[in-house]
């Protein structure tokens, strides 16, 4: 329902299998039964699905068996299999990083470049590409996740009802604008901030053509920042921090206090001092996922998260996520139907 599928259409279903560590091949059956569904529908509404399936362990091959020359390959290739599709469904998209940590630098780079090529392919042919997270095994284990609790919350926030979510991104778009006095409380602590005021600072469920899921994030950039964020949990560069207090003075960052000893606190410290002033305020409004997982692509759209994002020096997101009421010094606490305002 959200790709709009019509008969006719050509749909590549782009799956991995996870096969690192498994004696006995596969297991776990992974993406597999998601990706037969997707075909079974696409092909039910007399469109045409293109199953293409990898491995980890081919991608670790990939990269210990080919010479660099054989890396190069001109992007006419992407551009002919782009014209080909109308639509492309990206089952997997969250890769194990510890895939590509024995991967040679100039093979990385070269990768890197192909990446952006193809999308930049895609984004100037119009095709429409879905990004659908699938989790893994090997990925949960880097996290230091349950592999079933990671399993489980992503099939429950898919299991959302779009057109409602994208009713409320609406509704929060009007209430944000038109408030004025707006604060984030928790506890003791209070956060006064204020959005750009702009229609091109609006939050949107999807991009028309770029959908990444699970859905449920809406971000805002903002204005001006002043007061303390009493984060519950940081993400960055794949590390969680709890109960981390961050104090804005005019949207500058000036003090970072943490609740426990940790010996990246100084780390953490240091790219939050350094980071970039262009901070989003977001909000999580998936009301199917409700539970923590320790995984940023999950909680961010957790219902009733209030998150700032910033970026480090190099481009790395930083998210502080907690679970506080928004209120505005316009209303005394209007309660929204999913998160609080």
């Amino acid at each position: 329902a959200v790709l709009n599928i019509s008969a006719g259409k050509v749909v590549c279903i782009s799956g991995e299998l996870d096969n690192i560590g498994d004696a006995n091949g596969f297991n776990n059956p992974g993406p597999i039964p998601l990706i037969e569904e997707l075909a079974m529908t696409i092909r039910k509404k007399r469109a045409f699905p293109v199953v293409e399936i990898s491995t980890t362990n081919l991608q670790q091959r990939f990269f210990r068996e080919i010479s660099d020359a054989c890396w190069e390959l001109p992007n006419s290739y992407y551009l002919q299999w782009v014209k080909a599709l109308d639509c492309i469904i990206d089952v997997g998209w969250q890769n194990n990083p510890s895939v590509f940590s024995d991967a040679p630098q100039e093979q990385l780079v070269i990768l890197s470049r192909y990446s952006r090529e193809f999308h930049d392919i895609i984004e100037r042919e119009g095709k429409k590409v879905m990004y659908l997270g699938f989790p893994t095994q090997s990925l949960a284990t880097y996290w230091n996740i349950s592999y079933d609790v990671l399993e489980k919350a992503y099939y429950e926030s898919l299991n959302c009802d779009y057109k409602r979510l994208t009713d409320i991104a609406g509704q929060l778009n009007r209430i944000l604008h038109h408030t004025s006095g707006l604060y984030i409380e928790n506890g003791e602590n209070r956060l006064d901030f204020s959005l750009v005021k702009s229609s091109a600072n609006e939050a949107k469920l999807f991009e028309s053509n770029h959908i990444v899921m699970p859905a449920g994030h809406l971000s805002w950039r903002t204005d001006s920042l002043h007061g303390v964020f009493q984060a519950e949990h940081v993400y960055y560069n794949n590390t969680i921090w709890h109960n981390v207090e961050v104090l804005f003075n005019q949207d500058v960052i000036e003090v970072v206090r943490f609740a426990d000893e940790n010996k990246g606190n100084n780390k953490l410290q240091n790219v939050l001092m350094n980071a970039d002033n262009d901070i989003h305020f977001a909000l999580g409004i998936n009301d199917k996922l409700h539970q923590y997982t320790g995984c940023a692509h999950f909680d961010k759209v957790r219902n009733g998260g209030v998150m700032l994002i910033s970026k480090d020096v190099s481009g790395e997101p930083l998210i502080l996520f907690n679970r506080g009421y928004i209120k505005s010094n316009d209303f005394d606490n209007i309660k929204g139907d999913i998160i609080y305002v």
